[in-house]
């Protein structure tokens, strides 16, 4: 979210969210993609202007452990498949930690170094890893370009070469006939289903415990619009999707709209564009639209 002048975009966010009565939660894909920005600054101008979107977050949030959701994955398994089980290296205190380093830290050097100095019971001197950053980061991104590229792949067999070739719609018209067709199919939502069990590992968890793949793509809908319009962009334009980084954040975000209580605050309106003919879009909102829930 960005105003003119951030005192006021942010007492007024607050103010908002009060008369809404709503809660913000942060994501740690959000937090993890604004500690990469931050440790990445190449000078202290630039460390502080990348500050600002932390203390942001870490204001609208009250500083709270509880406010910080699940990452997208142990998320969806709780909310689409109803899997309780732990999954994941990281909980809710660890992004807590991070996120109140980064916006203590006085200079790029001071939070590299491990010298930020933090108090609970004791004090204490701490610091972020750009590695465990950019190596989590770089783990869900290839997840997510390996799995868009078998999905490609499998409606494409010969991808790879056409574009090698040069061609930007890879589809024929009777293939551009049978690919719109096969968005809407049984055929996308069981490989959408199968993918999602197998990339959060829940292979062993016999199918007659989880939720049937209708079920999951209803709660995960919002997801699957935005795979299939990657898939028709990758397909039909020079959309190259292995380039583009920022479309792996904005998948993770929509997971957590199979939770029917939580809104998503973007103004990325290319996401809103990409997932309009979601069952969940209404459910995204821009900084404006917030504002004005809160006024109603």
């Amino acid at each position: 979210m960005k105003a003119a002048d951030d005192r006021l975009d942010r007492d007024l966010l607050r103010r908002s969210l009060r008369q809404a009565n709503w809660v913000c939660v942060l994501s740690p894909v959000t937090l993890l993609e604004l500690l990469e920005d931050l440790v990445s600054a190449r000078n202290e101008r630039a460390f502080q202007a990348r500050q600002k979107p932390l203390h942001i977050a870490w204001q609208l949030g009250g500083g709270r452990v509880q406010n910080y959701l699940k990452f997208p994955g142990n998320f969806a398994r709780e909310s689409a498949f109803r899997v309780s089980e732990p999954f994941g290296r990281f909980t809710n205190f660890d992004y807590h930690q991070w996120h109140k380093v980064a916006v203590l830290a006085r200079s790029r050097r001071q939070l590299l170094s491990g010298g930020v100095t933090t108090t609970t019971t004791v004090t204490r001197s701490k610091g972020l890893s750009r590695d465990v950053i950019k190596n989590r980061l770089d783990e869900g991104r290839q997840v997510y370009v390996d799995n868009i590229s078998k999905y490609v792949i499998d409606l494409k067999p010969d991808y790879w070469e056409a574009r090698d070739r040069g061609m930007r719609n890879m589809l024929t018209p009777s293939e551009q006939r049978a690919f719109d067709a096969s968005l809407n199919g049984p055929a996308v939502i069981q490989g959408f289903f199968d993918g999602l069990r197998r990339n959060l590992s829940l292979n062993t968890t016999p199918t007659s415990k989880l939720p049937s793949p209708i079920e999951v793509a209803s709660s995960l809908n919002a997801v699957l619009t935005f795979r299939k319009d990657v898939l028709r962009r990758t397909l039909t334009t020079e959309y190259k999707f292995e380039n583009d980084a920022s479309s792996y954040y904005d998948m993770q975000q929509l997971y957590y709209l199979s939770d029917p209580n939580l809104v998503f605050v973007t103004d990325d309106r290319r996401l809103r564009l990409a997932v309009e003919g979601s069952t969940q879009a209404s459910r995204i909102m821009n900084s404006f639209e917030l504002l004005r829930a809160g006024s109603t």
